[in-house]
């Protein structure tokens, strides 16, 4: 026999479920913990100084109303876990908000004991909930996640939102990610910004962090959207029963507002650039990821 014993938290600062310490505190725990992903981001701002402006800028969304916007997710909840928040305000703020989500998240550890029709289909299942949900727009590539690759047809696919698109920002996972198929898809759009030098003009192309951590020099406030953005985030049950993806995004939101706007606050962070200078980037990470043992 088993016995339970709950006992109720008290709501942090922002209303939410997560024990925060204070700001200082709490930053210098989160850098402990996470130290391999701070040293991954200093040590990438270190060989790219000079190739890019790294002073932080607040975003305002109001800047982007009727604007397009497209979001790249390599799997489903990739993009509330890292510009969820973000994506919000953009609506709200009147954007278009589009979210290609590019494989099916079938390798998912809480699917492994199920068949494979029914894995190929369960997370894109959510991920249309949750898009409806938010008022986003939404595209599913459904590639098998088990063998996703930057393939012509991908590429082509992407070119072709662009071009129709011609989104002013492109939000897509930073490239220090530890995930290898976030780089994947980042490889599939720096293909595409290449064929399409007119179309990614005007375009700025944003790195969040889903598991790494990026050398921000754009920060967004995301306190207001808290609430909805953890509920968002509930829907995606298949993963949530591997990891509190509500923990993890509060923690690192109150970090990124502590460190990048100076207060008690929760953000998220990006790594912003011209479409232009995204290609090269690209190449470079994955030349490292092939020689890397």
């Amino acid at each position: 026999a088993w016995q339970v014993t709950a006992r109720a938290r008290e709501p942090n600062r922002f209303g939410g479920p997560v024990r925060l310490a204070a700001p200082d505190a709490h930053r210098a725990a989160f850098e402990r913990e996470h130290a391999r992903f701070v040293r991954d981001r200093d040590a990438w701002a270190a060989r790219h100084a000079g190739q890019y402006d790294p002073a932080p800028v607040a975003l305002d969304p109001a800047r982007f109303a009727d604007a397009r916007v497209l979001v790249l997710a390599p799997h489903p909840d990739d993009e509330l876990i890292g510009c969820g928040g973000l994506a919000l305000r953009l609506e709200d703020a009147g954007a278009r908000v589009t979210c290609i989500q590019a494989t099916d998240g079938s390798d998912s550890h809480a699917l492994k004991d199920r068949p494979e029709s029914e894995r190929r289909g369960v997370r894109v299942a959510e991920a249309c909930d949750i898009a409806a949900a938010a008022g986003f727009a939404a595209e599913f590539w459904n590639a098998d996640n088990h063998a996703f690759r930057p393939t012509a047809e991908l590429v082509e696919r992407l070119a072709r939102r662009i071009a129709d698109d011609r989104p002013r920002l492109i939000l897509t996972p930073f490239l220090t990610d530890i995930h290898p198929d976030h780089l994947t898809l980042n490889r599939i759009l720096a293909d595409a910004i290449e064929r399409l030098p007119d179309a990614v003009r005007d375009t700025e192309v944003l790195g969040y962090e889903v598991w790494s951590l990026a050398p921000a020099n754009r920060v967004c406030e995301v306190t207001g959207v808290r609430e909805r953005q953890e509920a968002l985030l509930r829907r995606y049950v298949t993963a949530m029963k591997v990891e509190d993806f509500v923990e993890f995004c509060e923690r690192r939101n109150f970090y990124e507002g502590c460190r990048m706007l100076g207060r008690p606050a929760l953000a998220e962070a990006f790594l912003a650039a011209p479409a232009a200078a995204w290609p090269g980037w690209v190449r470079e990470a994955a030349a490292v990821t092939s020689a890397a043992p």
